[in-house]
């Protein structure tokens, strides 16, 4: 596949503008779609006038979308995708549920990538826990609560923030470090806390509902989000699942994953639980298995975990996104093959 990327309304220096998959570009005939402005563009019948028989589009950003009412020019997230031939996706309850409203099933689900180059050497551990990031609900404010009883790191941008995450700017020891240096400081860490999570609010919720109604079929994807919420965690109405890329850039650097326990735990078609990383429930729970963690960090139960997960963290490079997924769109029928979270896959 070739590339063809439009980043201009991604956030600067994040991981899109590195995942470098130019380098693994194939001519077979196919173009591989990246970026989120992509959504808006009209159509890509020039590509196809070149010869791509296939216009793929990589979404990294689902179920974001259907958050918007419209995303431009009246076109909404079901019809912005009409012009791609497939869609790689990286939620796997956004692929069933757009296939089964669908005669032609289109949507593959694809794993996450991350570029080889961005995988930093050996850092002496200087802190206990990290956590770079949105505050966005509950879960968060549990989880700084927690570490902030650590030798922690708090990275955090002070710019196209929410209200809750400028409250926290305070307790931010890092602020708009290039995408270099936050890798770096995360290799310096023992822990990354994680949560593979979006939070909803309630106007992304009627906006979710509307799809919801058009696409009626196997809409198990919503059914967490109650508007009653709102009362408990204003203002939310739930969450959805979402993997996060922050995972891999802590199995790379040699950090132990602590993971919340969701509804939907997509991170085990990643990553073996007790093997690769570890979930927490609660606060209660979360400060427990840090301080196992820290007490424990140079024996032999933490540290084959920090290995297995930095050599399994190896499968979901670029270069792999690009030979595999290549090669499953050239067979067209990308939807009756083994999706990445069984181990033939990767034979």
């Amino acid at each position: 596949m070739k590339i063809l990327k439009d980043l201009t309304v991604e956030i600067p220096d994040t991981n899109s503008y590195h995942w470098n998959f130019e380098p693994f570009e194939c001519d077979d005939g196919n173009v591989l779609v990246v970026g989120y402005k992509s959504l808006s563009q009209r159509d890509y019948d020039s590509c196809r006038r070149y010869g791509h028989s296939r216009i793929v589009l990589f979404n990294n950003w689902a179920p974001c979308e259907y958050a918007q009412k419209d995303l431009k020019n009246g076109v909404d997230a079901i019809h912005a995708e009409d012009k791609f031939d497939y869609v790689l996706t990286i939620c796997p309850f956004t692929a069933a549920w757009r296939n089964l409203n669908a005669d032609i099933k289109r949507h593959v689900y694809a794993f996450y990538p991350y570029s080889a180059e961005i995988v930093p050497p050996v850092m002496k551990k200087k802190y206990d826990a990290i956590y770079h990031g949105g505050i966005h609900g509950k879960e968060h404010v549990m989880a700084m609560r927690a570490i902030m009883d650590t030798n922690y790191r708090y990275l955090s941008l002070d710019y196209g923030i929410n209200p809750l995450t400028r409250r926290y700017l305070r307790y931010a020891t890092d602020t708009n470090l290039s995408f270099k240096k936050k890798i770096e400081r995360i290799a310096e860490c023992k822990i990354s806390v994680c949560f593979n999570l979006i939070h909803v609010s309630y106007k992304h919720y009627r906006n979710m509902m509307a799809y919801r109604s058009i696409l009626s079929k196997g809409v198990e994807l919503f059914e967490t989000l109650k508007p009653l919420h709102l009362l408990q965690n204003y203002p939310w109405v739930g969450v959805l699942p979402q993997f996060k890329t922050r995972v891999h850039e802590a199995a790379i650097s040699r950090c132990i994953n602590l993971i919340y326990r969701d509804p939907w735990n997509v991170v085990e078609d990643y990553y073996e639980p007790d093997k690769e990383f570890i979930y927490f429930d609660n606060e209660a729970d979360l400060r427990e298995k840090m301080n196992y963690i820290i007490e424990n960090w140079d024996g032999d139960h933490v540290q084959s975990m920090v290995e297995s997960a930095f050599h399994k963290a190896a499968r979901y490079t670029s270069e792999n996104f690009m030979k595999i997924y290549s090669r499953i769109i050239l067979e067209d029928s990308p939807t009756r093959l083994l999706d990445f979270s069984q181990d033939q896959f990767w034979i």
